[in-house]
């Protein structure tokens, strides 16, 4: 199986800024840009290949986000930057407009970019979106917004026991069982995680690289970067123009409907469609065949409606 590597993109307008990005599928007439969620990375397009090829008319494009380093932009800057990055990707490829699908942590890279740019952005799908903590009524996150570094350090460091590494060790312990489940039709990527997982070992220094992305994504989605407050992951929120059909699921202790229906009855400026995905959880929902046939056909619905 060919695996896509990310490509390097050298910002003209902002120098010494450059992203690295995988884009599937290119001669597609529509395009997605797809924000993976805590420590993730652009490689996880690789689990849509099959779905792509039954929809041959979506492009997916999905973007490396910054890590925390000496010249990482700080503040409001860590997305605004990036968001103009972006858009001038998509100069560069010669995308007019996209539609975007944005899972947990990956929300608020496509908030950010909405609100800056929104006549480039068709229509916005958030699959069960991290939330900020006044909206989830939730202690522990409140807790994880106010604890000791030491804490919170500790806590990203259990996280990334789901780094690519520990899910092969993990499938080649337990065998097959989840990965048939995954081949019932509920999955959009069929046999792709595990050949993923099997096939793919990223090298040291990409290793690296997620963990300090899942640092950002944890600090930023907990209000702990510098210059970046609960208040204005809120006002991302609330400053949305564009419309939205957001996937949410039971199962989702901290980002589930009770959540949703907080924060939306302050998002004044746009239609939020609420789509529940039965079955799911917070961890699975975004590679749920029925999310992808769903975006499939509402994107169609925007660019011919």
């Amino acid at each position: 199986m060919s695996l896509p590597l990310p490509l390097p993109f050298n910002s003209a307008l902002n120098p010494g800024h450059q992203i690295k990005y995988i884009r599937l599928n290119p001669s597609a007439q529509y395009t997605l840009l797809f924000c993976y969620g805590a420590g993730g990375s652009s490689t996880t397009l690789t689990l849509f290949q099959d779905f792509l090829t039954t929809h041959p008319n979506l492009a997916l494009l999905c973007i490396d986000r910054w890590v925390l380093g000496p010249d990482a932009p700080s503040g409001p800057a860590l997305l605004s930057s990036l968001s103009s990055v972006t858009i001038e990707l998509l100069d560069h490829l010669s995308i007019t407009k996209i539609s975007i699908a944005a899972h947990s942590a990956g929300v608020y890279q496509a908030l950010d970019l909405i609100n800056r740019y929104p006549e480039r952005i068709k229509i916005v799908f958030p699959i069960a979106p991290h939330i900020p903590a006044p909206f989830t009524a939730s202690k522990i996150m409140s807790w994880m917004c106010t604890m000791p570094e030491f804490l919170f350090a500790a806590v990203g460091k259990i996280d990334k026991l789901s780094d690519t590494k520990a899910e092969r060790m993990w499938l080649r312990l337990i065998g097959s069982p989840k990965i048939e489940h995954v081949d019932d039709g509920k999955f959009a990527h069929s046999k792709r995680l595990r050949d993923v997982l099997q096939s793919y070992e990223p090298d040291e220094q990409e290793m690296g690289l997620r963990k300090e992305r899942l640092d950002l994504d944890y600090r930023l989605g907990y209000s702990r970067v510098p210059g970046i407050e609960v208040d204005d992951l809120v006002q991302l929120y609330r400053s949305c123009t564009v419309d939205l059909v957001w996937f949410i699921c039971n199962a989702d202790v901290f980002f589930g409907p009770a959540s949703v229906e907080r924060i939306v009855k302050d998002m004044k400026s746009c239609k939020v469609e609420v789509v529940l995905v039965e079955g799911a959880c917070h961890s699975d929902i975004f590679l749920r065949s029925e999310v992808w046939e769903r975006i499939h056909e509402r994107v169609m619905t925007v660019d011919n409606g």
